[in-house]
Parts: structure tokens; C-alpha cells; sequence
């Protein structure tokens, strides 16, 4: 994961083989939205919490409901 804006690689290990790929990391300093399909519900999802037990149903859990 990139820590700052600046010339890196990307190192490719395979068995004996290693391939060094040169990489310009850019604009590292602009906070990018959070989207909610991408990142919020793929959360949920990982925990099973879109499910029909859980925040999944028709009336939610804890005053949270997905719909």
C-alpha cells in the first residue's frame, strides 16, 4: 500500500522468479469519497450481516435496516 506520492516498484515473486515492475504513485494526498456499494456494503456482506438474520431483513437490526 502506498504511503506517499513517489517512484516505486511493484516486486513479483513466482517460485525462483522475481520481476521488478517500475510504478508512479500519484495524487496520494486526495481523500477519495467513500462509496457505499464498494466499500460499506462489501463490509456488511463479509460479516453476513446483509443477511435476513441481521441487517438484511425487512425490519433491520438495531434501528438499521438495508434496503
Amino acid at each position: 500500500m502506498p504511503v506517499a506520492t513517489e517512484d516505486t516498484e511493484v516486486v513479483v515473486h513466482i517460485g525462483e522468479k522475481k520481476q521488478s515492475i517500475p510504478a508512479k504513485v500519484t495524487s496520494f494526498e486526495k481523500t477519495q469519497p467513500i462509496a457505499f456499494e464498494r466499500e460499506v456494503l462489501v463490509a456488511l456482506s463479509e460479516q453476513g450481516c446483509n443477511s435476513g438474520a441481521c441487517h438484511g431483513s425487512p425490519s433491520g437490526k438495531g434501528n438499521f435496516r438495508l434496503s
